[in-house]
């Protein structure tokens, strides 16, 4: 079975906004270490190995550019793995209203061999590529 366990999204939906607060708290003076203590082994990488590329949106760095559908396709296509999220995590955590909740992230590499199919499917090529079209619609 899989190491990163369907009950685990919802749970990750509701810690994620303390990330940030709780990696700051780690510098406070008298209580940091303690954060630190209870924190980090929520914060390992196991729980947060987690990488993402956005398709057709602006990448900071040297220039601003958009990440063509052809490059995402070549990452598709050597890529050893690939699932679909069934549920966005972020969408649901924000209630996004914009984009469809029920339409997830493309991740792709031996890690997303671990996912449990029952919150993402896994792909061939040729549907993590009709996966991605989708997306760039939706």
């Amino acid at each position: 079975m899989s190491k990163r366990a369907e009950w685990w999204l919802p749970v990750l939906a509701k810690i994620w906004p303390l990330t940030w607060k709780s990696a700051r708290a780690t510098k406070w003076p008298v209580i940091g270490k303690f954060v630190e203590l209870f924190a980090l082994p929520f914060m390992s990488e196991t729980n947060f190995n987690v990488t993402h590329i956005p398709i057709n949106k602006k990448i900071n760095g040297i220039e601003n550019v958009y990440l063509p559908e052809q490059i995402i396709e070549t990452l598709i296509n050597q890529s050893s793995h690939r699932v679909a999220i069934k549920k966005c995590t972020c969408r649901d955590e924000k209630t996004c209203e914009n984009f469809p909740i029920y339409f997830g992230c493309l991740q792709l590499g031996i890690g997303s061999r671990e996912i449990d199919p029952r919150i993402a499917d896994h792909l061939s090529k040729e549907e993590a590529i009709q996966h991605m079209k989708n997306l760039h619609k939706s």
